[in-house]
């Protein structure tokens, strides 16, 4: 065969690998600046935002909101979290279309209240039964109707705050509504009137943040909630503008806040994370995307999901997108430590010798199902609360690094 041939196979051959090699780069690099960030399926209908949520078990219910035409929509989707797929339920009844509204579940049924549509703002109450996929009208709230309030669930009881009345004014009301008894009581004033404030609960407390007052000043502020006092505590600010229609999950003991709009009207693409055990704010990682706000924002024990929304360009979307926990490269792998005893049955510790002072670890199944967590040092000792036994991940995190190993309980 001609030598020069068989040079010029040669080249081609460096060329193609060379070319292979800087695709798998670009691959890596994109991931890399993803960290945790993956699209997937949008959202199975129109476009639109200012919708809802609420999740039973591992499905959660995603539904109304503006579509493109600025008209309120009326049609519920389930999104699967073990499967990542979107299935069609019932819409609420044909004149029931709304936007601005709220949602919470109990361990068996869905609810949906208030909002706003074009019979004005609405003090309604919903219950969606997923078994007979059928819609219920429940007691209202004994209030007038209101848009654009907050929502979290403590046990049996959800806490409607704040929102938007008939005559534009923001609102401190807070009303607690009794799942199983379908029965309605006022509590004690939220400090501020506010309404599109982002809320959430975690282990027996809300927790209230942003949001807009009668002023046009949007908040920076974080509160508690304790319903055993009946009293809110004003926590650290969120440590930049105020903002509103910003999403919020919970993952582990953090509560994470993405994207939403400031005062003048720029929208964000950024997530925050905010320790509850440490009372401090961290800036995360980016979602990938176009700045947006007013999407539906909702968690898994190991990811955060964020659907549909509006860009900077008033574009209404259907993107979906997963922030995974373990996915991420915000921190450093690190395994230069040890969980012992291992296999373990009333206590661990850890022990390392390149990091001293505290850290975050979380115990979960192999499913991710998080069993238990907190903030520990080194060689202390972390106590188990009664665990069955089996083969479970314990997660450890310093404020730059973070690994996971495998544990035995016996």
């Amino acid at each position: 065969m001609d030598r020069e041939f068989i040079h010029e196979i040669k080249l081609m051959k460096t060329e193609f690998f060379r070319s292979l090699i800087l695709i798998g780069f670009v691959f890596f690099s994109n991931h890399l600046n993803a960290q945790g960030w993956t699209q997937i399926s949008d959202f199975p209908s129109t476009a639109r935002d200012d919708g809802t949520y609420f999740t039973i078990g591992s499905i959660t219910y995603c539904g109304t909101g503006l579509n493109s035409s600025w008209n309120p929509t009326n049609d519920f989707y389930a999104f699967d979290m073990i499967s990542e797929s979107w299935s069609t339920i019932s819409e609420l009844p044909t004149n029931e279309s709304r936007q601005y509204s709220n949602a919470f579940s109990s361990s068996t049924h869905g609810f949906l209240f208030g909002g706003l549509n074009a019979t004005g703002y609405l003090n309604d109450l919903w219950k969606y039964d997923p078994i007979l996929d059928t819609w219920t009208e429940l007691t209202p709230m004994p209030s007038v109707g209101r848009s654009g309030a907050s929502c979290f669930t403590i046990g049996d009881t959800a806490y409607i705050v704040g929102g938007q009345t008939q005559n534009n004014a923001a609102v401190s009301e807070v009303w607690s509504y009794s799942i199983s008894g379908d029965s309605w009581i006022q509590k004690n004033t939220l400090p501020d009137s506010l309404w599109r404030a982002s809320a959430t609960s975690h282990q027996g407390k809300g927790y209230l943040v942003f949001g807009a007052n009668n002023s046009g000043v949007y908040q920076n502020k974080l509160y508690q909630y304790t319903p055993l006092t009946d009293t809110w505590l004003q926590l650290s600010n969120f440590p930049g503008v105020g903002r509103t229609y910003s999403g919020i999950g919970i993952l582990s003991d953090e509560i994470i806040l993405v994207a939403g709009r400031d005062s003048i009207g720029n929208s964000y693409n950024d997530m925050w994370e905010y320790s509850i055990t440490s009372d401090n704010w961290i800036l995360s990682v980016n979602l990938p995307s176009n700045q947006r706000r007013g999407g539906i924002c909702f968690s898994s024990n190991t990811a955060i999901y964020y659907s549909t929304g509006i860009d900077l360009n008033d574009t209404r979307l259907t993107e979906t997108w997963k922030y995974d926990l373990f996915l991420s490269t915000k921190t450093e792998t690190w395994n230069e430590f040890i969980v012992y005893p291992n296999p373990a049955k009333d206590f661990l510790r850890i022990k390392s010798s390149s990091i001293e002072g505290g850290l975050h670890y979380q115990i979960s199944s192999l499913d991710g199902t998080i069993i238990q967590s907190g903030k520990t040092d080194i060689e202390k000792s972390i106590q188990l609360n009664p665990i069955e036994k089996g083969n479970y991940l314990i997660t450890i995190q310093s404020e730059s690094q973070r690994s996971t190993k495998k544990i035995v309980i016996f």
